[in-house]
């Protein structure tokens, strides 16, 4: 997958936490505790539950499916998508 910086400029300027579509980042977050492995379109660290509100408006607007992660300790690989993940550690 290709870096996505340009359908996310607006939604990373509007954030108070970080948006992150650097291929490195979306690598690390594309595996969990399970065997699989799907590199998301980008990675959010929300800094309030504004900033959780817009990733998810963007996602609905953008038809990018949102993908909850906590430590990323998971098996079964629910915390991995194509979409954004977004990042509650």
């Amino acid at each position: 997958m290709r870096n996505n910086k340009n359908i996310f400029k607006h939604l990373e300027e509007t954030l108070s936490g970080d948006l992150c579509t650097d291929l490195l980042t979306r690598y690390m977050l594309s595996t969990d505790g399970s065997i699989f492995r799907i590199e998301p379109a980008a990675v959010a660290y929300p800094k309030n539950k504004n900033d959780v509100e817009k990733i998810v408006q963007f996602g609905k607007e953008h038809d990018l499916p949102i993908h909850a992660r906590g430590a990323g300790s998971g098996l079964c690989g629910s915390a991995l998508g194509k979409g954004i993940v977004i990042d509650f550690t």
